[in-house]
């Protein structure tokens, strides 16, 4: 819902995440995101997003070789918590394992 979660999600997993690039920018959170190895994806750019796919295609299969797990938020981005928006299939394309976190 906010940017809580994915503190929260770190403290308790450490995991990789999918981030807009403008997160990259953000003073402190730019840098904490890049230290954890964040795929960042320039939404409105459709190579960006095939990019991207391929990257969590990658890590997905790399995670069986003891990498961090990527953490992927299925909206895409934070709402008013008031409805639930459409969820983005690039989390599911690849076809590898995951783990819904609620």
């Amino acid at each position: 819902v906010c940017f809580v979660d994915p503190l929260l999600l770190a403290a308790r997993v450490l995991p990789s995440f999918v981030a807009k690039a403008e997160v990259a920018g953000v003073p402190v959170a730019g840098e904490l995101m890049r230290a954890l190895r964040t795929v960042f994806v320039q939404r409105q750019e459709a190579a960006s997003r095939a990019q991207t796919a391929a990257q969590i295609a990658r890590r997905g299969r790399a995670h069986q070789a003891g990498q961090p797990p990527l953490a992927v938020f299925p909206e895409g981005t934070c709402t008013n918590a008031r409805a639930l928006i459409a969820f983005r299939l690039g989390a599911f394309a690849p076809g590898v394992p995951l783990q819904p976190v609620l």
